[in-house]
């Protein structure tokens, strides 16, 4: 039967990743998202901001983070993204900027700073320059290749972009098919390649808000707030695109009404230039010089 349970409503992401007793979920997915291998990867974590559902019943549209430290003094954020707006790339940089530089006290050396590492969950597709599903974004002299500093990493994952048809075979791939179908999949028979100890938790917790009368309300709320920030967002896109047409129709009246002014006075000048020259015509023919030289006048340089 189905979860019928998406994944990247913000009370079920922080729900299966950011609860104390679903820490081995985090490092896993911490791991397998960052490619962390042997010495690098993340052998312990403390969450920062714990899941607490009071703290979702009276929310609706909010963006819920998930902050957490590992064992090296790393700084984890993960967050999720149901639709882009405009500014999703300068708030990507001002949530890390924020996150990093509360990872000191004042006064502390700013030696004390350790790397902060960003990762968001897109549903939608932000660089459509692109076909990759995982971008990584530093800070680096691009002429020389030279890397200002490792404590800044900003990744984006575009789910859309991601090919879940062949069969899982990485937590990575794992984890990004969770979070694009999670919906969709059977919670009491994963496909091939998703039965893993991991995901069968993942999706134990994905499914408690069926149960959790609770947690099925804030979920609700929740969903039904995401609906409605996508029918707003297609009405305000729907009047950005009138606005639009409205104004490229005034600026196309605009242009012919100017060419036609050009028009009129082009005949004008050419109605004038040929009785100038019908004019002229009948001054010759009258034995009239029709160009006249100009006597000097004494005192000046005039002819």
């Amino acid at each position: 039967m189905k979860t019928n349970i998406d994944p990247m409503v913000d009370c079920v992401f922080k729900a299966i990743l950011g609860r104390e007793e679903n820490k081995d979920l985090l490092m896993n997915f911490l791991n397998a998202m960052l490619g962390l291998e042997k010495r690098e990867r993340v052998e312990k974590v403390d969450i920062l901001n714990p899941y607490n559902e009071k703290e979702y019943f009276d929310s609706k549209v909010t963006v819920v983070d998930i902050k957490a430290m590992d064992g090296k003094g790393r700084t984890f954020q993960l967050e999720v993204q149901c639709g882009n707006g405009k500014a999703l790339k300068s708030r990507a940089l001002y949530s890390w900027a924020q996150t990093y530089c509360r990872s000191i006290g004042t006064g502390e050396d700013f030696e004390k700073l350790k790397p902060t590492v960003a990762i968001w969950l897109l549903r939608d597709s932000l660089f459509p320059q692109t076909d990759a599903v995982h971008l990584q974004f530093r800070v680096c002299d691009l002429q020389h290749s030279i890397s200002l500093t490792k404590h800044l990493a900003i990744h984006m994952l575009q789910l859309k972009k991601f090919q879940d048809g062949s069969i899982m075979k990485t937590d990575k791939e794992r984890w990004l098919n969770l979070f694009k179908n999670g919906e969709n999949l059977d919670g009491d028979q994963l496909p091939d390649g998703m039965n893993t100890k991991i995901i069968w938790k993942a999706v134990k917790v994905m499914r408690t808000f069926t149960e959790e009368e609770m947690e099925r309300d804030i979920y609700e709320r929740q969903r039904m707030g995401l609906y409605w920030y996508k029918a707003e967002k297609y009405e305000w896109e729907k009047a950005i695109e009138e606005e639009r047409k409205l104004r490229m129709a005034a600026e196309d009246e605009a242009l012919k009404v100017k060419e036609a002014q050009q028009k009129a006075q082009e005949e004008e000048r050419r109605v004038a230039a040929l009785e100038l020259d019908r004019l002229r015509d009948l001054l010759r023919q009258a034995g009239v010089d029709p160009n006249p030289k100009i006597a000097a006048i004494p005192g000046t340089n005039l002819a």
